[in-house]
Order: structure tokens, then C-alpha cells, then sequence
């Protein structure tokens, strides 16, 4: 397959499959947008709207030709890792079929590829049991959240994090501004990702330090 930008490709794709009624469309809920890489590439994101960025799909140069790479978002022992490959592998292959129906099949060994790893500044809250001192609850605070999929975004870059303390962890979205005659009516989508993980939820920020002074108060006990 030649050098060419994959949104042309894929325009392309359209126009020749229209005619044989074999338009590619994107399942329900799934979108691809364009991102400059920080190795100077494009790769094109691939996101569901609940479980957030499944992964990417990479044009890569390989002599003359271009290698197409699929990767999946988050850690190989993530159980959510495994949601995200089911949803992003067909879309991938589909992909690469119409690709290679438009521009022709490519010769030649494929190439290992390795994307840089990007470095994240995400600000987080261990509260350690007041016996103990051990660590009894993570909050992740998700300041840009609004949305199922972003609240997911962070559960994975966090989850070596979530991993090695082992606790209940709340990822907490961005609040929103609601203070009324003093009462403090603030709440933000909440998503509670360890120890039976719930459905994402709309709390107030009482409703989580309620659960996490229980969780201390609970963790140990003086004899």
C-alpha cells in the first residue's frame, strides 16, 4: 500500500464502496479523530462513548510502502484492556480490508512498532487507615470529566496505581459549581472502580467522604 494520509484513504473508501453498497461505517457510539503523536506521527484515536479511548490505529512508513498497527489503550493485566480490544479489533480489521481493497495488498515483513509512552500528571488522594497507616482509599480526581468515557480515560492511565494500593478507589469527575444559601450542592459523575465496581453514578463529594470515613473506621481496629 502507497503513502497516503488515512482520511483520504478512507474517503476514498467510501466513494468506491458506495457503488458496490459497502460504505464503511463506524458502530454506534465509536468515533476516530486524528492526533499528532510525540514522535511527530499520526495516529488516529479511537474512542467508545462509555468506555472511553479504545486505542489506536497507526499508519506506519515502512520503505516504500505503509504498515497499518492497531494497538489497544491501557495495561495487558487491565480486565477493562480486554473490553476495549473486543470492541476495537473488528473495527481495525474492517479497516485494514477496505484499505487494502482501495490501495492494493502490500508486500514485504512487517515491521515491530513501539509508541512512545506518554507521561501524565494526574492528582490523586490516598487516605491511609488512622491505626494502621495503611493505605484504606484512592480518590483520582478526573478535573475535566464530564462524560462516562473520560472518568474511564483516567481509571486506565491510573491503574498500576489502583493496582499496587489495592483499595477502594473513586475516580471523581469535574464538579459542578452549585452552592445554594450556604448548602454545598455540589456533584460530579463518580466512578467507583475497586472492591464490586458500580455503574458510574452522579454523587456529591459528602456521599464519597462518608464511604471512605467508613472504610477507615472499618480497616482496623484498636485491641
Amino acid at each position: 500500500m502507497k503513502k497516503k494520509d488515512f482520511i483520504d484513504i478512507l474517503n476514498k473508501i467510501d466513494i468506491i464502496t458506495k457503488a458496490n453498497k459497502m460504505k464503511f461505517v463506524l458502530p454506534v457510539g465509536i468515533t476516530v479523530k486524528k492526533e499528532l503523536l510525540d514522535n511527530g506521527r499520526y495516529g488516529y484515536i479511537v474512542r467508545d462513548t462509555n468506555l472511553g479511548q479504545l486505542g489506536h490505529i497507526l499508519i506506519v512508513p515502512n520503505g516504500n510502502q505503509s504498515q497499518i498497527v492497531c494497538e489497544v489503550s491501557g495495561d495487558a493485566d487491565d480486565p477493562m484492556t480486554v473490553k476495549r480490544q473486543m470492541i476495537l479489533d473488528p473495527i481495525a480489521k474492517e479497516i485494514a480490508y477496505k484499505m487494502t481493497a482501495v490501495c492494493g495488498k502490500g508486500s514485504g515483513e512487517i515491521r515491530p512498532y513501539d509508541s512512545p509512552r506518554q507521561q501524565h500528571c494526574i492528582k490523586s488522594i490516598m487516605h491511609p487507615c488512622e491505626v494502621c497507616k495503611k493505605a484504606a482509599a484512592l480518590l483520582i480526581f478526573a478535573d475535566d470529566a464530564t462524560t462516562n468515557g473520560q472518568l474511564e480515560d483516567y481509571a486506565m492511565l491510573m491503574h498500576s496505581k489502583i493496582k499496587e494500593f489495592n483499595v477502594p478507589t473513586w475516580v471523581i469527575g469535574l464538579e459542578s459549581e452549585n452552592i445554594v444559601n450556604g448548602e454545598d450542592l455540589r456533584k460530579s459523575l463518580t466512578l467507583k472502580i475497586k472492591n464490586n465496581r458500580r455503574v458510574i453514578e452522579i454523587l456529591t463529594p459528602d456521599d464519597v467522604i462518608d464511604e471512605v470515613d467508613e472504610l477507615i473506621q472499618a480497616h482496623c481496629s484498636i485491641k
